[in-house]
């Protein structure tokens, strides 16, 4: 409430009834939400088999990740039992689905520096030396790398030039 000289004469007209709502129009330009850019998506066949290689491989040999285990019927065949396992090692964590001969990461969120992708691709590395190591220039700071049917995808995610995270998200039927 505004305080005046004139408060007497104004103060009729300032009152809200004790019932009536109080609505306030906000208009925002959409623009103002959208993404400063589109991720760039780049299907690579051969990268992505060995990237997801040495993913499985790092939850077999990593020694450091506290491990939760559930154990699950399997969808297709109720006799058989499946098992899925949650590794984490401080902020990141990977799933990994197994059953009779079969073993496989499902998702992975890595945010560690001590958890690489493949050799040198791991999470504080910058931007330009990715660009370096595939032969590709990077337009976007979300990079996507997938095969054509987008089943196993990785998504790089960069801020001020520097990779932050990991995404990974494969198909298990």
């Amino acid at each position: 409430m505004i305080t005046s000289c004139y408060q007497a004469e104004k103060k009729e007209r300032t009152q809200l009834k004790k019932n009536e709502p109080i609505i306030q129009e906000i208009i925002v330009e959409s623009s103002e939400f959208e993404e400063k850019e589109s991720p760039q998506f780049i299907e690579n066949d051969s990268i992505i088999h060995l990237w997801e290689s040495e993913l499985k491989s790092l939850t077999k040999e990593y020694s450091n990740f506290v491990v939760k285990t559930e154990l699950i019927e399997n969808d297709h065949d109720n006799t058989q039992i499946d098992t899925i396992r949650t590794l984490t090692f401080d902020k990141s964590k990977i799933v990994v689905y197994s059953t009779t001969g079969f073993y496989a990461v499902w998702t992975a969120d890595i945010k560690n520096s001590e958890l690489p992708i493949w050799n040198y691709v791991k999470v504080g590395m910058k931007k330009h030396q990715l660009e370096k190591t595939l032969a590709t220039r990077l337009k976007s700071d979300t990079i996507k790398f997938g095969n054509l049917e987008q089943t196993s995808l990785f998504e790089f995610y960069f801020s001020n030039e520097e990779l932050k995270q990991v995404k990974f998200e494969g198909y298990i039927d």
